[in-house]
């Protein structure tokens, strides 16, 4: 579990994780974009993405988050193997 906070209008420019997370907003308001779609969360709030999934977040208003990783099981070459199958 990672606590994150960020300042109203800054972001976490667009990255992705090799597992499975979620984004829990605490505090404020976060915008998530994928690839596909934007997704607003409010406190209380939570999104989940499955593995590799491309986003940025952006807080709208003065943030607090936590994130949660669910790391892979295998090795690094069965999961990257796993996300070539995936695309």
């Amino acid at each position: 579990m990672v606590l994150v906070l960020m300042k109203a209008n800054t972001q976490m420019h667009k990255h992705h994780v090799d597992a499975r997370i979620s984004i829990q907003a605490l505090e404020g308001r976060l915008r998530v974009r994928l690839t596909d779609q934007v997704v607003e969360i409010a406190a209380g709030e939570l999104i989940a993405l499955d593995y590799a999934i491309p986003h940025d977040i952006e807080a709208v208003t003065e943030s607090a988050f936590l994130i949660t990783i669910s790391w892979p099981g295998g090795t690094k070459e069965e999961r990257h193997a796993w996300k070539q199958s995936m695309l």
